[in-house]
């Protein structure tokens, strides 16, 4: 499986919805990141998710937003409840040039396309908004004509950003989730790997950081996450390098020490394998489809 998914936003349009999908079986369990931003709410089921360098419990009515390429888990327990989720994915790029009309709120979503946030995950409790505002959704879409799918799309994040924007900073901000706290170690793995990726991955200096023996940590960081410490350090690597391919001119070559990689064809090697093109390529298809 492809660590970093791409969406070709050109040929299916700028957003893409899949609304109420139910997956069942026993576990769900998936760790990738994306091209475009992701809104996931959860309808049914309980899990956990891992953003950065935070482990949140999940419940439902709860919305999670991702970022572009950013690393996250979703391991939902479906043994005794379905798993139902909505899924949007859009291109920011096409939302931000829509939102020239409205400067505070195409501020807002500047600020949660780019910065790093302190809350992604959004629990409503026993209210409904979020719920029925994804519901006339998709319930205007199966009704619009195909022309029209994109102003429902605009008519919608409209509703949703002013939500968020009004409520964040209140009401949800004191229900924001709590991390797991047993995995306390874990987090601690993930910010010595944000503070350290661009280095080469000594096993011992990070269980020496941590006071715990290599084995021990590797374990607990398995358990907790589903993956090694150096898959996360590698897709960790691989999320840096999609940003400097897309927002910066700086050579492959230089892009690959840059990450903490010291063989260029390594680098297109593990690139390619888990993004499905060359770095060349891939900055050629980022630059072509953002040009202004």
């Amino acid at each position: 499986m492809k660590l970093i998914e791409v969406v070709n936003f050109i040929s299916r349009g700028p957003f893409i919805l899949n609304y109420r999908h139910e997956l069942v079986g026993s576990v769900f369990d998936k760790f990738h990141a994306h091209q475009g931003i992701e809104l996931l709410f959860i309808h049914e089921g309980t899990g956990q998710i891992v953003i950065d360098q935070t482990i949140h419990a999940i419940t439902p009515n709860t919305l999670v937003l991702f970022q572009p390429y950013q690393l996250h888990r979703v391991h939902m327990n479906m043994s005794s409840a379905k798993y139902v989720r909505s899924i949007l994915n859009f291109d920011p790029l096409f939302l931000d040039n829509h939102l020239k009309p409205f400067p505070e709120l195409r501020s807002y979503f500047r600020y949660i396309w780019k910065e790093k946030l302190p809350q992604q995950t959004f629990n409503q409790g026993d209210k409904n908004e979020l719920k029925s505002l994804y519901q006339r959704f998709h319930s205007r879409l199966t009704q619009s004509p195909q022309e029209s799918r994109n102003e429902e799309f605009i008519i919608f994040i409209v509703s949703l950003l002013s939500y968020l924007r009004d409520t964040s900073l209140k009401e949800l901000s004191a229900n924001k989730m709590k991390s797991v706290r047993t995995d306390h170690h874990t987090e601690k793995v993930m910010e010595w790997v944000e503070n350290h990726f661009r280095e080469k991955l000594v096993l011992e200096e990070l269980s020496a950081n941590l006071h715990l023996s290599p084995y021990y940590i590797s374990h607990l960081f398995k358990e907790a996450t589903g993956f090694s410490i150096t898959e996360y350090v590698i897709a960790r690597r691989l999320r840096e390098a999609c940003l400097l391919l897309g927002t910066t001119n700086l050579p492959i070559n230089s892009i690959c020490y840059e990450i903490g990689l010291d063989s260029t064809s390594y680098f297109s090697q593990l690139f390619k394998k888990n993004i499905g093109c060359s770095p060349k390529d891939f900055r050629v298809g980022v630059q072509q489809k953002y040009k202004v």
